[in-house]
């Protein structure tokens, strides 16, 4: 519960009037705190006289202070965070300043700093010399703004002997103008008036010569012969320009924009406004080619040879089936006709059809007489053409024969007191001591047509050849016989879309016949015929033949995590970016697709046949 309170009214004029509130005092007059009365119950009736007798012995108590103040009346003002230089507190509790001060900054915190009427100061002129030296001049008369923002002209000096008053008003080396004729020459003119800077950065105006007979004075002030300017067409094709807007000089020597026409259709306007063929995109070159699959190496519109991916085959559709580079169903061709193709005549073959499956049939047998070898009908030779043929005469001599066969055969026997292999092998001497057969009869006898062997001579001494002989044509030396390619799985040529072909004694493995995208391997039968580096991974191949790569030890993997018969893996080496696809042995789809570069599975897609040997091939 709050007591009342009773409030004397100290600034209504007359007698002062109170009255009893409970809280706090009237919001239409300011009331001060009188005394608390223990109840107000007649609305705290106080007599004037009580409160003139309370004021009364109040005020003795501050007189016998020293005080002279009546606390009901008048209290000093209170300012709770005090006031700054020359300001007062107010009865409201503010600062204001101090009469005859002026708070001129408008920021209270430093209180009232000037002592006036105004705050406005007058602005006193600067002096002739520090107007001038303000604005950097030193000659002559200057009109300009002074300090205090009044414009006004002074006199600004004058220069010394030798020295000059520019136009700017500061004074330089007194300059010696040139000629007229000097004034010509420097800017090259040579007719008509003419208005420039000066040597001396006046402006200077004169004539600079009349034109001979014949000639014209130009623009330019120069003299011109009389000229006949050229058409917009000659123009143009003095130039070499066909197309768009060509701005140069006429045969006149004066500057032209003339529009040297437009393109024709299939053409552009170059950025040397002339027109060239606009080439085709890749669906266009395709279309116009009817092709709509796989890789096409063909000039495009503009006549530039292209290489550009067609597309791909729906199921049930081979790319090339009838047509190269068009979808279609692929009607397998029959063994004679697969035998045919591939130039077979005998035996069992295993290769793919025309459809670019693998099938293994049977080409046939040869006629009586003739021997099938690598699939080709052979009339073998009789013994003794086969011994005269390397010169032999006695004793027991092995070699191929001209169908590629080792045989062994009885040269027969040395008369009248010679002896079989005293100086040559197999040749009937009468010399004593063995000479050993030479390099060429020694790859001969151990039926090495090519590459490296080693065998023993017919002393009894092992030998090496380092170079049996180097094959022809399209053949690589492959176990020391010349192999040559056999369709389209050997070729000079690797990722036909790069048309790189490959390096000496390097042939392409190529992964997939539509794609045709392979990598350049050499071939090999043994580690030592992998000249180039790496190791034989022998199996690649129907006769045992194989390709150089990187060996694994038996049971490790692959990057990719295959493992196979021989633990091989072939690096790619293909474009970066491109993809290779490995087929297994036997598959006739791509098993797995891998980044160039990665190892990948052989895919036994190589094939080869013996080169022709000597003697007669039977057809």
């Amino acid at each position: 519960m709050r007591l009342p309170v009773c409030l004397v009214d100290t600034q209504t004029v007359g007698p002062r009037r109170s009255t009893c509130e409970l809280g706090l005092p009237s919001r239409t007059s300011p009331w001060e705190i009188g005394e608390e009365v223990e109840m107000c119950r007649l609305g705290c009736r106080i007599e004037s006289l009580r409160l003139l007798v309370v004021a009364a012995v109040v005020g003795l108590a501050m007189a016998a202070c020293g005080g002279d103040k009546d606390p009901l009346i008048e209290v000093d003002p209170v300012c709770p965070h005090g006031c700054g230089p020359n300001m007062v507190c107010q009865r409201d509790g503010s600062c204001a300043c101090a009469p005859g001060f002026l708070n001129c900054d408008g920021d209270a915190a430093n209180g009232c700093e000037y002592q006036g009427d105004t705050c406005e100061v007058a602005c006193t002129g600067e002096s002739d010399a520090a107007f001038c030296a303000r604005l950097n001049k030193n000659c002559g008369e200057v009109s300009a703004v002074d300090n205090c923002g009044a414009e006004r002209t002074a006199a600004c000096g004058t220069c010394s002997d030798g020295e000059e008053c520019r136009n700017d008003n500061r004074c330089y080396p007194l300059c010696l103008e040139e000629t007229e004729e000097a004034f010509c020459a420097r800017r090259g003119k040579t007719c008509g008036s003419v208005t420039a800077k000066n040597n001396c950065d006046r402006d200077f105006t004169t004539t600079c010569g009349t034109c001979l007979d014949g000639q014209t004075c130009g623009d330019d002030n120069t003299c011109h012969t009389t000229c006949d300017a050229e058409s917009d067409e000659a123009f143009c094709a003095r130039l070499g320009k066909d197309c768009g807007d060509v701005t140069g000089d006429d045969n006149c020597g004066d500057a032209r924009t003339v529009a040297c026409g437009t393109c024709q259709d299939g053409q552009i306007c170059g950025d040397d406004n002339v027109c060239s063929c606009e080439a085709e995109d890749n669906a266009a070159f395709c279309d116009r080619l009817a092709k709509n699959c796989g890789n096409v190496t063909d000039a495009d519109n503009c006549g530039d040879r292209r290489t550009v991916s067609c597309g791909t085959c729906p199921d049930g559709e081979t790319c090339g089936a009838e047509v190269a580079n068009v979808c279609g169903v692929c009607e397998a061709e029959d063994d004679e006709a697969m035998c045919t193709r591939l130039g077979k005549q005998c035996g069992t073959l295993t290769s793919r059809d025309n459809c670019g499956d693998p099938r293994s049939i049977d080409c046939g047998g040869c006629d009586d007489g003739l021997l099938c070898a690598s699939n080709l009908c052979c009339q073998p030779e009789d013994d003794a053409t086969f011994c005269s043929r390397q010169s032999k005469n006695c004793g027991s001599f092995a070699s191929r024969d001209n169908c590629g066969q080792t045989r062994t055969v009885d040269c027969g026997t040395c008369t009248g007191g010679q002896s079989c292999g005293g100086q040559i092998p197999n040749v009937c001497s009468s010399g004593s001591g063995c000479v050993p057969e030479s390099d060429a009869d020694l790859c001969l006898q151990a039926g090495a047509a090519c590459g490296k062997v080693q065998a023993t001579d017919s002393c009894g001494n092992s030998r090496t050849v380092v170079n049996c002989g180097s094959c022809t044509g399209d053949a690589v030396c492959m176990g020391n016989s010349c192999m040559e390619p056999d369709g389209p799985w050997l070729s000079d040529f690797c990722a036909p879309a790069w048309g790189l072909p490959c390096a000496s004694q390097l042939r392409c493995v190529i992964f997939d016949s539509s794609w045709g995208f392979g990598s350049c391997k050499q071939l090999c039968s043994a580690d030592a015929d992998c000249t180039a580096g790496g190791a034989c991974a022998l199996g690649f191949l129907d006769n045992g033949m194989g390709i150089c790569g990187s060996l694994r030890s038996p049971g490790d993997s692959c990057a990719d995590s295959w493992a196979f018969a021989d633990d091989v893996c072939v690096d790619s080496g293909g474009p970066a970016g491109g993809t290779s696809t490995a087929l297994e042995a036997g598959a006739t789809t791509p098993a797995t697709t891998k980044t160039a570069g990665l190892p990948i599975r052989s895919c036994r897609a190589l094939r080869g046949r013996p080169a022709a040997a000597a003697g007669t091939l039977t057809s």
